[in-house]
């Protein structure tokens, strides 16, 4: 199991990795488990199709919606490299929502505003100017409109330690982290709970 998310009594969970995520064949299969009593009785299903090198990192609930989000590989890649974020009203109907208008990266976090907007959190390797250097990655927030297809991207800055994790606290303001970056919302209000 890579990771899940709880809505009330709901729970999703998702395996880590596709059957796919390591060899790369063109499509593959990742397992899911959703319980509508707090984990008493568990329903499995599985998702298929999915693209080379697909990873699931995430899991939340934003109002009305689950989010399941990762990475994919983009075609001659060796690692996840482009957004993977699946959508579900009911955490066991799974579709999965066309990405490229939010750019590379992978998201490695997830969490919700003080508006109950899904923030994600990831990453994507800066070119190299001579392949023997050291990689650097680009942090990015992608933050929604509330639905599950309008999303705004910010930068994060670079390094090697790009922010990995992201969480809510109590006021509404949106903490995101990594081993060298603390990043932290404005004050929450109307419409503001996702600025930095």
């Amino acid at each position: 199991m890579g990771d899940f998310g709880v809505n009330g009594k709901e729970v999703v969970a998702f395996g880590a990795a596709a059957t796919n995520a390591y060899d790369f064949h063109s499509s593959g299969t990742i397992p899911f488990w959703s319980s509508a009593d707090g984990g008493a009785h568990w329903m499995s299903g599985e998702i298929t199709g999915m693209p080379p090198g697909t990873q699931v990192h995430s899991v939340l609930y934003a109002p009305d919606h689950w989010f399941a989000v990762g990475g994919y590989a983009r075609a001659g890649a060796f690692y996840d490299s482009l957004p993977l974020v699946l959508t579900s009203k009911d955490g066991i109907h799974w579709t999965r929502m066309g990405t490229s208008a939010m750019d590379n990266g992978v998201i490695t976090a997830a969490t919700v505003d003080s508006a109950g907007h899904p923030v994600l959190v990831g990453s994507a390797p800066r070119p190299k100017s001579k392949p023997n250097t050291r990689t650097v990655l680009c942090g990015s927030v992608w933050v929604g409109n509330g639905t599950t297809t309008g999303w705004k991207r910010g930068g994060l800055g670079c390094s090697e330690d790009p922010p990995s994790a992201a969480v809510t606290l109590a006021d509404g303001r949106v903490l995101i982290v990594g081993n060298r970056d603390l990043w932290l919302s404005r004050s929450p209000g109307p419409g503001r709970g996702h600025g930095s």
